[in-house]
């Protein structure tokens, strides 16, 4: 990886998190319940647009030359859930079904496992 690349994904990552955070926002005013319609609109925009690039590579062939602006940078800025979909539905795709379902199930119940190892860091932390 060169200078470049860093900063290509640097520069698509900031556009995407500013891109992620308006939409957010913009979903909790637009909806007015206390639920995050916002971040579920990011995360289905991130699918779609990760979806429309995976096409563009394998049924066209196409080698994207700016993929660390906009697959690495941008879309990781915007979402890693879209990433994370990405990963699963190439396992998918290759006839992975069981590597698939067990990426998706170790990624969901370890993310909220670790999120809780962390919690409970900070109380320890917070108490002290």
């Amino acid at each position: 990886m060169n200078y470049l690349h860093i900063g290509a994904i640097a520069c698509g990552g900031a556009i995407g998190a500013v891109l992620r955070v308006f939409i957010a926002n913009y979903g909790v005013r637009f909806f007015s319940i206390s639920f995050p319609v916002g971040i579920i609109c990011v995360n289905f925009f991130g699918c779609i647009a990760m979806g429309i690039l995976m096409g563009i590579i394998q049924k066209k062939g196409v080698k994207i030359t700016s993929y660390p602006f906009l697959i690495s940078g941008m879309l990781g800025g915007f979402t890693t859930y879209a990433t994370f979909i990405f990963e699963a539905m190439s396992l998918f795709m290759s006839g992975l079904i069981m590597r698939g379902m067990t990426y998706i199930m170790i990624s969901v119940v370890g993310g909220c496992f670790c999120f809780l190892i962390g919690y409970y860091i900070a109380g320890f932390l917070s108490t002290g």
